[in-house]
């Protein structure tokens, strides 16, 4: 696998992988539109683990009518400013079964998700909150 960039002036860095959309990533120049790096570890953590959320979810005949994630985390003070105690909020809406979230996110983050567990094997305490319908069910350290 390669992912590649070119640095452009004004845009920072522009991903450049044939067949994808191009990606603008943060250089430090100014372009304030762009993403920075922890930006997109983030993302990458929350859109992994989400993919295999709601695929179990699927398969548990669980109809979520809405789905949103969210990934709240800090940075160390002094660099490198590593990421610290990212929390990974998963959001579902309709007639939801707590059990198979639960269960959903629990194989996610402990079996499926590849980047949460790097981030996880890296030392990184990851946490997680399960809401539905806009009421928190769980809240807890990621297995």
């Amino acid at each position: 696998m390669e992912v590649s960039f070119e640095k452009v002036d004004g845009r920072g860095y522009v991903t450049d992988v044939p067949g994808y959309d191009a990606l603008e990533i943060n250089d430090n120049s100014g372009n304030l539109r762009s993403f920075y790096p922890t930006q997109l570890l983030a993302l990458a953590m929350g859109s992994c683990s989400s993919s295999d959320v709601l695929s179990i979810m699927k398969k548990k005949r669980q109809v979520v009518e809405r789905y949103r994630c969210s990934v709240i985390y800090d940075r160390e003070p002094e660099h490198p400013k590593l990421l610290k105690d990212p929390l990974i909020h998963y959001q579902f809406w309709g007639n939801i079964d707590p059990e198979a979230a639960k269960r959903s996110v629990f194989l996610s983050l402990s079996k499926y998700c590849n980047v949460s567990i790097t981030i996880k094997r890296a030392g990184i305490k990851l946490h997680y909150r399960i809401s539905i319908n806009d009421r928190v069910v769980e809240e807890a350290p990621a297995p």
